[in-house]
């Protein structure tokens, strides 16, 4: 992978259908990456581009085509992980090479109030949290799972208000885990309006929130 730094400004090409281009990006601590893309050309074969974190895993992809990439996108994706990641620029077509350059920066921010933090698809890595803070996240592929953890003071009744940003066919699955990662409550929606879910806690100390794409072949907008 080719190393890069927070800000610059890169520029590359896409040489054929299977080309992949990589590079490195070094990150102090658990931060907020954006990734700003745009191409010079307005190719309707299109571009794919993605973060990875450390592992490397996928934190969060994007798509575009046309004048859509030349006027330029933009990419956000929360990592609770310091140390190498990674940004991977392609092709959308196996078949097609995109036309022309594309010109990319990524800035890391610090502020990572409200945001999910990648990895947190475990009970072990899940992302802390507390009581009324509001949280945006996305699921990324079919298999992922967003997974939060909740401290409670005492006992009572645990509220879970989920909502998305769009309609989407495939649809969320959300659902309220006591310590041991057994389902107290859950639902499902595929509205951007979601049903209230709520819980009996009979103890204090650790719970979860769990979020998941609510089919394992498809992945919600």
């Amino acid at each position: 992978a080719q190393p890069i730094t927070v800000y610059d400004r890169v520029t590359g090409t896409i040489s054929d259908p299977e080309d992949y281009d990589t590079y490195a990006i070094e990150v102090s601590d658990a931060s907020q990456l954006t990734l700003n893309f745009e191409t010079v050309e307005a190719s309707d074969t299109g571009w794919f581009y993605a973060i990875y974190d450390p592992q490397p895993q996928l934190i969060h992809y994007g798509y575009c085509a046309g004048t859509e990439c030349q006027r330029g996108v933009t990419l956000s994706a929360g990592t609770a992980s310091s140390g190498k990641h990674y940004i991977q620029i392609t092709g959308a077509s196996s078949e097609q090479t995109p036309l022309g350059a594309y010109t990319f920066s990524v800035t890391a921010s610090s502020d990572t109030r409200g945001i999910e933090l990648e990895p947190n698809d475990s009970l072990t890595s899940a992302q802390p949290i507390s009581l009324s803070e509001s949280i945006a996240g996305r699921i990324t592929l079919a298999d992922d799972e967003d997974i939060f953890v909740i401290e409670l003071a005492q006992p009572g009744e645990l509220a879970l208000n989920f909502g998305t940003t769009v309609d989407d066919d495939t649809g969320w699955s959300y659902e309220i885990l006591d310590a041991g990662g057994n389902r107290l409550a859950g639902g499902s929606c595929k509205s951007r309006t979601c049903p209230l879910i709520s819980a009996d806690t009979d103890s204090a100390g650790t719970h979860f929130i769990r979020i998941a794409s609510a089919s394992s072949s498809g992945t919600p907008k």
